[in-house]
């Protein structure tokens, strides 16, 4: 696109950090377990139907999940003295439903007891820079509307939207001339609520993107939500309309887990919010509240995350 443009909310060598913040979403406590060396044998307590942790004579730690969706675990080992393992402990990492070799045991005492925690989704993913889309159809306008903008330069400060359950940092848009709210980045959908009367931002859903990272949309109308919960997202793809006041806020971030035995195990879950750059049809104009801003989605950017496969259907489709 000869006049398209991409402008980045702040400036750092990978990705824009705006804000972190204890996670929302619980980390879950869910047993511990006891192992002794010479019987390699387990037992567990407390661990749920959906998930089991359990230790082979030769096969070290393996992680069995029955759930429908990608959790993340922690497997945080009491005395560390003596025990040595192939990959660093506390060991964490997410993974989808099935059966899940974890690390083996080089050396270990003879006794020794572990606590399994356990959080729905994706932690610590490895995130690049992305480009994203507007959220309206191509062609339709936004206004940016968020109060802390930086006027002097094309970045912007994330404001604070609290709606009395959950805290999120992000951008604010009046939608101009298209009452169609559109996906920013393709994704999995992982909740929706539009069920709440229009006006206050409420109606919502998130989209959890290809590298674990998520965007929050809020502002929809009542049942104004035309996707559900699980449906595969394209970039640029309809997602529902816009509430009576024509505002969108739009969240993007992830999730990090780090164990710090400082801290309550609940607080080592946290969400970061990071300033997304977006592809406009304006060149060169500075990103200003106030401003308008085109949608500009084309192919090359609503198919960079696609597979050879899927961008040759979704060209063929275009034609």
């Amino acid at each position: 696109m000869k006049n398209a443009a991409i402008f980045i909310f702040l400036v750092l060598p990978i990705l824009s950090q705006a804000q972190t913040i204890v996670s929302e979403k619980p980390l879950i406590k869910e047993g511990v377990g006891f192992f002794d060396k010479e019987t390699y044998s387990l037992r567990q307590e407390g661990f749920p139907y959906q998930m089991e942790v359990y230790r082979e004579r030769s096969k070290g730690f393996w992680f069995k999940s029955n759930r429908t969706n990608t959790v993340s675990i922690v497997i945080d080992f009491e005395n560390t003295v003596g025990l040595k393992a192939s990959v660093p402990l506390p060991f964490v990492s997410d993974f989808r439903p099935g059966v899940h070799h974890l690390f083996e045991f080089t050396s270990s005492p003879r006794h020794c007891s572990f606590s399994f925690y356990y959080t729905e989704g994706i932690v610590n993913p490895k995130l690049s820079r992305h480009t994203y889309v507007l959220p309206v159809p191509d062609g339709k306008s936004v206004t940016l509307t968020s109060s802390n903008l930086k006027t002097e330069e094309p970045f912007v400060t994330p404001i604070k939207y609290h709606d009395g359950i959950s805290t999120f940092y992000g951008v604010e848009f009046e939608v101009k001339d298209s009452f169609t709210i559109t996906a920013v980045r393709g994704g999995k959908v992982e909740y929706v609520e539009d069920k709440l009367p229009g006006g206050e931002m409420k109606n919502r859903l998130r989209i959890v993107h290809l590298d674990g990272s998520f965007a929050d949309y809020l502002g929809f109308d009542q049942q104004g939500i035309n996707v559900k919960t699980g449906d595969k997202i394209l970039a640029g793809q309809p997602l529902g309309t816009v509430d009576i006041n024509r505002k969108l806020f739009l969240s993007i971030g992830y999730q990090t887990l780090e164990v710090d035995r400082k801290l309550p195990y609940n607080e080592w879950l946290k969400t970061v919010f990071i300033n997304p750059s977006f592809r406009t049809k304006e060149s060169k104009k500075p990103w200003r509240v106030g401003e308008s801003y085109t949608s500009s989605q084309p192919a090359a950017l609503i198919t960079q995350e696609m597979s050879k496969r899927q961008r040759k259907k979704y060209l063929s489709g275009r034609n």
